[in-house]
């Protein structure tokens, strides 16, 4: 089987994509876009599932030509499947979501023109091919999210992404400038093999260290990391399809990055203490923020500030396999959320709050961490040396724990109680065989990062503030007439005014002075 095959094939379904997305719209008022939209997202679909089967049967994806334009390995090939898989779906949401619209058109093709510029951004050989497809898919998202032009806040939130998303561009531009100088060569073949062989050597050259900071740099603007998360959570103006592709796709392209480039990332110590420290910082932000959201989809954008500051965090511990799994889960969750957002309007849940007990509630916390511990040095993870993962266990059993906390009311339900802590373990089960496949499936392509000794430090305080945050939880609902537990929740309901700092900075660059008065909303 031709080695170039798979390349081929993954760039069938961007290729169709942008095609669709450049036909001219008929004046007639004829569907023809409503109907070749998602025949590309199943075209696409194809390619990559297509791709995959050729990697299978053993071509080889990373050599050739034409791997300078799609390089296919296990991670491009699962993360292509992905995109290409949520692109379908959206796709075709969107054919009837903006049925009647005067517009629609129009949106279909930005929609798949972005859809079309992830897929290259995701298989890109090159760093510049690469380059080439981050600012594409900005520039493409950006015509969705000021699809509403009355909308200030929404044109107001996409112009703080724009102008910090240049400055996330110019990271990544000065880092390929580099690694080109140092290196000679910008393929992502020679750069990896160029930091393979620094790492062997021990002596790393000054140019690649640099580059490995702004790469780090660059994926901290994109994924949002506090503080430039400040356009995420205003950006709910926009079309739902919009909402679901930025926060179950795109944002994830600066993890995506850093695990791409994890052989060139491990050459610096501060590139992985920036990527740690943003991600703890936001990850524990995000989550106390959340909590105080009021609003469906807006806490759901607070949420995705937290998995995505958690996932840089693994990141920067060198968990890059337990951070791709994390990406992949994200996506597919995220995507579901937002698009069944309105159901929860239909269909309320009543949630029981579990009477105050907190010693008990950390002695169960306790428990959890000691079995995941425990179980971690029965299959040989050391949680030294490798604190990533382990990590990922004990904030996953926190969340069960508040799970069947609540649902056995604080542990009085014994039959509430057995339901729940089945339910748990099947999960932790499912992790741990989710795990254990990425782990086998990238193997050859993402290193493991060598003993860190700050990884554990840094891992063990996000873990202990963890437990805090579900013990607080927990107790503020029980809390609520005390004067300090109220100005917290009005704090962190506001995002602790980082939000609004930002929007006085925006309104006072960014919007002419003609547009600063709010338009009315229109559904």
């Amino acid at each position: 089987m031709p080695d170039a095959l798979p390349s081929l094939l993954a760039l069938v379904g961007p290729l169709v994509c942008v095609a669709v997305a450049l036909l001219p719209r008929p004046a007639d008022g004829r569907p023809i876009l409503a109907v070749l939209v998602p025949a590309a997202g199943w075209v696409a679909l194809a390619g990559a599932l297509a791709a995959a089967v050729a990697l299978l049967a053993g071509a080889d994806g990373t050599a050739g030509a034409a791997a300078r334009l799609a390089r296919l390995d296990a991670l491009s090939a699962t993360m292509l499947l992905l995109v290409a898989g949520l692109g379908l779906v959206l796709l075709r949401y969107s054919r009837t979501y903006l049925d009647g619209h005067p517009r629609r058109d129009a949106f279909l093709s930005d929609l798949a023109l972005t859809v079309g510029a992830v897929q290259v951004l995701v298989v890109a050989g090159d760093l510049v091919v690469l380059a080439a497809a981050w600012i594409g898919t900005s520039l493409a998202l950006h015509r969705l999210l000021v699809f509403f032009p009355e909308r200030t806040q929404a044109q107001l939130a996409a112009r703080k992404k724009f102008v910090l998303s240049r400055l996330g561009d110019l990271c990544l531009i000065v880092a390929i400038v580099i690694l080109a100088t140092s290196i000679g060569a910008t393929s992502l073949e020679a750069v990896l093999a160029a930091a393979r062989q620094a790492a062997a050597s021990g002596v790393v050259p000054g140019g690649l260290a640099v580059a490995a900071v702004l790469i780090a740099l660059a994926a901290v603007i994109k994924s949002a990391q506090a503080p430039f998360h400040v356009w995420v959570p205003e950006v709910m103006e926009t079309p739902t399809p919009v909402s679901a592709l930025l926060h179950a796709g795109i944002i994830n392209a600066g993890g995506y990055l850093v695990i791409r480039l994890a052989d060139l990332v491990l050459l610096s110590d501060p590139a992985l203490l920036l990527l740690a420290s943003f991600g703890a910082a936001t990850a524990l932000f995000g989550a106390a923020v959340m909590q105080a959201q009021t609003g469906v989809k807006v806490a759901l954008a607070w949420s995705t500030i937290a998995q995505m500051g958690f996932m840089t965090l693994q990141c920067g511990l060198g968990a890059f396999q337990a951070a791709f799994l994390h990406i992949v889960a994200h996506g597919l969750y995220k995507a579901y959320a937002f698009l069944a957002a309105g159901s929860v309007l239909r269909e309320p849940t009543a949630w029981a709050e579990a009477p105050p007990r907190p010693v008990r509630l950390a002695l169960w916390l306790g428990g959890a961490a000691l079995v995941v511990l425990g179980g971690s040095a029965l299959v040989g993870v050391d949680p030294i040396a490798a604190p990533g993962p382990v990590l990922f266990g004990l904030v996953l059993a926190f969340g069960l724990v508040q799970l069947v906390w609540h649902a056995s009311a604080g542990g009085t339900d014994r039959a509430a109680l057995a339901r729940g802590l089945a339910l748990a373990a099947a999960v932790a089960l499912g992790f741990i065989i989710a795990q254990t496949a990425v782990a086998l499936l990238l193997a050859e392509v993402v290193p493991v990062a060598p003993r860190w000794p700050v990884a554990a430090v840094v891992a063990a305080a996000v873990g202990l503030a963890a437990a805090l945050l579900v013990l607080a939880q927990a107790e503020l609902p029980h809390r609520a007439a005390d004067p300090r537990w109220q100005a917290a929740y009005v704090h962190l309901a506001s995002g602790l005014y980082l939000d609004v700092l930002a929007n006085r900075l925006a309104r006072r660059l960014l919007i002419p002075a003609a547009a600063k008065e709010p338009a009315a909303w229109t559904p």
